[in-house]
């Protein structure tokens, strides 16, 4: 009885040796994973963030918003690059015919065909 008593004691303290290791261990590789990826941690938090607000703001303002942005960023492009000397046949000639109906039709189509898939499930 004393042996197997014994024994049953012996097989606690080495579990729960085991178990401290590994707990420390796992700490241990939970802390390294947060101090050693600060930055990933950062962005989910601000990404989290950012998907926090924009539940808040209405799907119209924030897409109206956004198409604004872009096409005054398109403006600044096509403008500077239209009036500088040096780039001027470039754009006129190669960039603007070929390169932004490339971006109209591989780009968008796949973000217009990636958000009517998206709303499939809605039909």
């Amino acid at each position: 009885m004393r042996r197997s008593l014994l024994f049953l004691m012996l097989i606690a303290v080495c579990g729960t040796v085991i178990a401290t290791t590994a707990e420390a261990k796992v700490l241990d590789m939970v802390v390294s994973a947060v101090t050693g990826n600060w930055s990933a941690l950062v962005f989910a938090a601000v990404g989290a963030a950012l998907l926090a607000v924009f539940k808040v703001l209405p799907n119209d303002e924030l897409y109206k918003f956004v198409k604004g942005a872009a096409k005054k960023g398109g403006r600044f492009i096509t403008l500077g690059l239209n009036k500088w000397k040096y780039t001027k046949p470039i754009w006129q000639n190669i960039i603007e015919p070929w390169i932004v109906d490339l971006i109209r039709n591989t780009v968008q189509a796949a973000v217009d065909g990636l958000v009517e898939g998206l709303y499939s499930d809605n039909e």
